[in-house]
């Protein structure tokens, strides 16, 4: 295992691409503004691929006892089967979000910038809703 410098959440991005549901398990994501978040996202996601400036997306920090969701968002590719099955969400004109997250989050992406091959996403937090009886899922719960 190498070096980890911070505790990382499971956070689920996932958006509407042609009709197929996109998402994944994201724990490389961090705020970097009041309304801004930037994410990494791997060169061999679908999610990741597939996304371009101006796209709306979802983003749910998972909460405690979500730990399931996290993995089976984590597995496999968008492309290749349902991630979303059994899983309770919320389809906002194609902005996905898991319901009994932490955070649940509406984005726009903002740029899109190349690291090594990955993709690093900013994305403007439009809206969101917080549920303050809920605690942030560590990616070390999920791992």
């Amino acid at each position: 295992m190498g070096f980890r410098a911070f505790n990382y959440g499971a956070n689920v991005v996932a958006y509407d691409y042609k009709g197929h549901k996109m998402a994944m398990t994201c724990a490389w994501a961090m705020q970097v503004d009041y309304q801004e978040l930037c994410l990494c996202l791997g060169s061999q996601s679908d999610t990741g691929n597939h996304l371009k400036v101006g796209d709306r997306v979802g983003v749910s920090a998972l909460s405690h006892g979500q730990e399931k969701i996290a993995l089976q968002f984590g597995e496999g590719h968008s492309l290749e089967g349902d991630k979303f099955h059994e899983v309770q969400y919320e389809n906002d004109h194609g902005v996905l979000t898991i319901l009994g997250a932490k955070v649940r989050m509406k984005c726009t992406v903002e740029n899109i910038l190349d690291h090594n091959g990955d993709h690093l996403v900013f994305l403007r937090v439009d809206s969101y809703d917080v549920d303050p009886n809920k605690g942030f899922l560590s990616y070390d719960e999920v791992a």
